[in-house]
Order: structure tokens, then sequence, then C-alpha cells
């Protein structure tokens, strides 16, 4: 951390570069847990679909039932996992984070570039 009494404005520009990246990163591995878990959610509905709507013969072969257990199981990990990492979830909206946390991620992005901007004036101001 660099003392209050020695920022600069290049300084803190690389600052907040730095955070920016930072913020960044956890965002892109939240997001691949969402992506994660909204196709799992998709595919658990078609699986109860199939489940409904197959024969008995298709039921006993257990294929189907393997992969929805499969499914229910890999889910439940993937939102402890999001819940740890967030902290505030009782069941995962997966369209509703989606879409939140694009938004994040977007104003990240262009937080990011301006400061990677001011460090490229100041690095002109320089020379």
């Amino acid at each position: 951390m660099i003392s209050p009494t020695k920022i600069t404005p290049k300084k803190l520009s690389k600052q907040l570069v730095k955070k920016h990246k930072d913020l960044l990163k956890n965002y892109d591995r939240e997001q691949g847990l969402l992506n994660r878990i909204f196709i799992l959610e998709e595919k658990k509905d078609q699986l109860e679909h199939w489940v409904n709507t197959s024969d008995e013969d298709e039921l006993k072969s257990g294929n189907i039932m393997k992969q929805k257990s499969s499914v229910d199981k890999e889910l439940s990990e993937l939102r402890d996992e999001y819940e740890k990492n967030r902290g505030l979830l009782n069941k995962v909206n997966a369209k509703k984070g989606r879409s939140e946390l694009e938004s994040v991620i977007k104003k990240h992005e262009e937080a990011l570039e301006h400061w990677k901007n001011k460090n490229r004036e100041y690095a002109k101001k320089k020379t």
C-alpha cells in the first residue's frame, strides 16, 4: 500500500488499474460458475422431462436417473461454491445473477480502460 502522503496521480492510476484487474479476475470466475449453474439447471430440466415422459424400459436402464443424480450433485457443489464466494444466496437465480454480473463486469472494464488511458497520459507527460 502506498502512503497517502506519497500518492501521485500516476501512482494512483496504477493502483486503480491493478484493483480493477483483480476485481475482473474474480468476477470472471464468478461468471464461469453462474454459466455452469445455468447450463446444469437447463440440463436438469431436460432430464426431468425425460423422466416424466419415458416408458418403464427406458427408466429401468437407469441411464437417465444416473445423469440426473450426477447433475443434482454437481449443481449442489457449484451452488455451495458460489455461496461461499458471494455469501448472499439462498438459492441461485442464475438468470438474474448473470445479467447483474455482466453489468458489473462492463463497468469495471470501462473503469480499467479509463485508468489505463490515464497512465498513458502520465507517461507522455514525462517524456
